[in-house]
């Protein structure tokens, strides 16, 4: 009989370590002034408080899940495609782009996204920074 033993205590420690440092991450987001979103497959799948409350939602579950189109104007739908499939199909970033968004209850908001290619939970997407940007928006227009 052979009997091995291995000392795992090394491993342990970076695992709580890694385990910390992904929830001091998640916190430092959640607590983000800007909206925070990830998207795969076109769909939410990660959204901040700032994101849930922007969009107009009671929580992240209202959201998850969903198609990122469906909260964009329809005249701003073919534009977000396109990066959307640069995100996640080419995995190249995108410049910000101002489009104008729409919440669950159907109002409307200029919202400047800029994003860049992101793994979650092991598929390709994006992590999106948006921005509400209706009150610079109307100051240009009348400017």
């Amino acid at each position: 009989m052979v009997l091995v033993f291995r000392d795992v205590a090394d491993e342990r420690t970076a695992e709580r370590a890694l385990q910390a440092s992904e929830q001091r991450y998640r916190e430092y987001i959640d607590l983000s002034p800007w909206s925070v979103f990830v998207q795969t497959d076109a769909r939410f799948a990660y959204v901040n408080r700032k994101a849930v409350a922007m969009l107009g939602a009671d929580s992240e579950q209202d959201l998850i899940g969903k198609p990122v189109l469906d909260f964009l104007h329809p005249h701003s739908r073919t534009a977000v495609a396109e990066r959307i499939h640069t995100l996640n199909d080419k995995g190249e970033p995108v410049s910000a782009l101002e489009e104008r968004w729409l919440r669950l209850d159907g109002s409307g908001f200029r919202g400047e996204a800029t994003a860049v290619p992101y793994t979650f939970e092991g598929k390709r997407g994006a992590l999106v920074l948006l921005e509400d940007v209706t009150e610079r928006s109307a100051a240009r227009a009348g400017a």
